[in-house]
C-alpha cells in the first residue's frame, strides 16, 4: 500500500485522471439520484391525485340491485363472492366449490450450487431439494447428478363467472386474490383419482400422505424424482370492492388523471377506509425506490468530499475517510432528498411540501454536530460528573521509585 501511495504521489498524472474520474462518478450518482427520486415522487403524486379524485367521486350502494342510475360511475359495495362453477381439475379428479383452485406439484431433485473456498477455487455443492420448478441437471458442471424429466406441473383453475351480489367481478379482481387455504385429499378422493394416476404417473406407486398425494415409494424417505402434490383453493369470501359500475359489471374506472382505479379488500370495509388503506400502501410501496435515490445521492457527495480530502492530502484512497466525512455526505444528502420530495409536492400538497423543505433545511443544524471531534472522557468525568477538576494542581515533578 505504501509502495502505491509512492507511485501516485510521483506521478500526478494518475492522480489527476483518478480525481477526474471520480468527479464524472459523483455527478452521475447525484445525476441519477435525482431523476430517480423525480420520477418516483410524479408518479407518487399521479396516483395520489387518481385516490383523492375517486374519494370525492365515489358512491356506496347495495349489491342486491344494479341501479342503472349509477352507471359508468365510481360505486363501492361489500358482499360474499359466489358462483356457479365448479372448479374441476380432470387430471386428478379433484372438484370444489371454489373461487380458485390450484394444483402445486414439487419434484424431489439435484440443484447446483457454488462457492469458493480460501484459495479463490470455485467448487460446486449438490443438494437435494424440493422444488415446484424443473431444474436441468444437463447445466450441472459434473453430470453425476441427474434429474429426470418433471411429467407433472402445477396448474391453476380459475371460474370465469364470480359475483358479488347482483354485479360480476373483472378478471383483475379475481387475479389479485392470493388468501389461499390448503384443500386435504380424503380417501375417497385418493381412490377415485388412482385410475386416471395411473396413467398420468406412468405406474409409479402413489400414497396419500397428509392429505397431499405423494408419488414415490416411502414420503418419510424421499427420492430423487419423487412427486409431492398438493392442492389450494380460495372460499367464497367476504369482499368490498370500489370500481366503475358497466350494466352488471364491475371494471376499472378511468380518471382525469389518467390513472384508473380498481381497489378490492378482504371483509366489511368502509370506501373511506379503502381509500387510506390504498395511501399507506403507496406510501409503503415506493420506499425501497426513495431510499434507492437517497442512497445514490449520498453516494455521490460521499466522493466529493474524497475527492476534497485527495486534493488536499494528495493520497487518494490510502486513509480512510473518517466519521465526519460520513456525517456531512448523510447529512447533506438528507437535506437534498427531502428538498426534491418537498419541491415536487409543493403545488400538490403546499402542507406537505412545505413541512418537507423545513425538515431540509432543520437537518442543516446538525452539521455543526457533525464538525465536533468526539473527546475521551477520564474516569472522573464518566464516574463523578460533579466533580470539579478547576481545583487540581497539575504535577510538575514525578517522584523518583524507591529501590527496594
Amino acid at each position: 500500500m505504501s509502495h502505491l501511495a509512492q507511485k501516485i504521489r510521483e506521478n500526478r498524472a494518475v492522480a489527476v485522471y483518478l480525481t477526474f474520474f471520480g468527479l464524472l462518478l459523483a455527478l452521475f450518482f447525484i445525476y441519477y439520484a435525482i431523476i430517480t427520486l423525480m420520477k418516483n415522487e410524479q408518479n407518487v403524486l399521479l396516483h395520489a391525485k387518481t385516490l383523492a379524485e375517486g374519494k370525492r367521486l365515489v358512491t356506496s350502494i347495495e349489491p342486491d340491485q344494479v341501479d342503472l342510475t349509477h352507471e359508468n360511475s365510481l360505486i363501492h359495495l361489500t358482499a360474499e363472492m359466489t358462483t356457479d362453477e365448479t372448479l374441476i381439475d380432470p387430471q386428478f379428479k379433484i372438484d370444489v366449490d371454489a373461487i380458485k383452485l390450484r394444483r402445486i406439484v414439487e419434484m424431489y431433485q439435484w440443484q447446483e450450487k457454488q462457492s469458493k473456498n480460501e484459495t479463490s477455487h470455485i467448487e460446486y455443492i449438490y443438494e437435494k431439494i424440493w422444488s415446484n420448478r424443473f431444474i436441468d441437471s444437463k447445466a450441472f458442471k459434473f453430470e453425476k447428478h441427474h434429474n429426470p424429466a418433471m411429467y407433472l406441473n402445477s396448474k391453476d383453475f380459475n371460474t370465469e363467472n364470480v359475483k358479488i351480489g347482483h354485479f360480476i367481478l373483472s378478471p383483475n379482481i379475481i387475479n389479485k386474490m392470493t388468501r389461499y387455504q390448503k384443500l386435504s385429499i380424503t380417501e375417497l378422493s385418493f381412490i377415485k383419482a388412482q385410475d386416471n394416476l395411473q396413467k398420468l404417473l406412468q405406474g409409479k406407486e402413489s400414497h396419500l400422505n397428509e392429505g397431499n398425494f405423494y408419488v414415490g415409494k416411502n414420503p418419510a424417505s424421499p427420492k430423487i424424482g419423487d412427486l409431492r402434490i398438493k392442492f389450494e383453493f380460495i372460499l367464497h369470501e367476504t369482499i368490498s370492492i370500489i370500481a366503475k359500475q358497466v350494466n352488471s359489471n364491475l371494471v376499472p374506472y378511468q380518471t382525469q388523471t389518467g390513472n384508473q382505479i380498481e381497489l378490492f379488500e378482504y371483509g366489511v370495509v368502509t370506501a373511506n377506509r379503502m381509500f387510506i388503506n390504498e395511501r399507506i400502501s403507496l406510501f409503503f410501496s415506493q420506499f425501497n425506490k426513495r431510499f434507492f435515490g437517497f442512497f445514490m445521492m449520498f453516494l455521490g457527495i460521499y466522493v466529493i468530499f474524497g475527492l476534497l480530502w485527495i486534493a488536499k492530502t494528495s493520497l487518494p484512497f490510502i486513509k480512510p475517510f473518517n466519521i465526519v466525512g460520513w456525517l456531512f455526505s448523510l447529512i447533506i444528502a438528507t437535506m437534498l432528498t427531502l428538498i426534491i420530495i418537498g419541491l415536487t409536492w409543493k403545488n400538490s400538497s403546499p402542507v406537505m411540501g412545505r413541512v418537507l423543505l423545513v425538515i431540509a433545511l432543520a437537518s442543516l443544524y446538525f452539521l455543526k454536530y457533525a464538525r465536533k471531534k468526539p473527546e475521551l472522557l477520564n474516569y472522573e468525568q464518566v464516574f463523578h460528573p460533579d466533580f470539579d477538576q478547576s481545583n487540581l494542581i497539575p504535577e510538575k515533578v514525578v517522584p523518583e521509585k524507591r529501590n527496594q
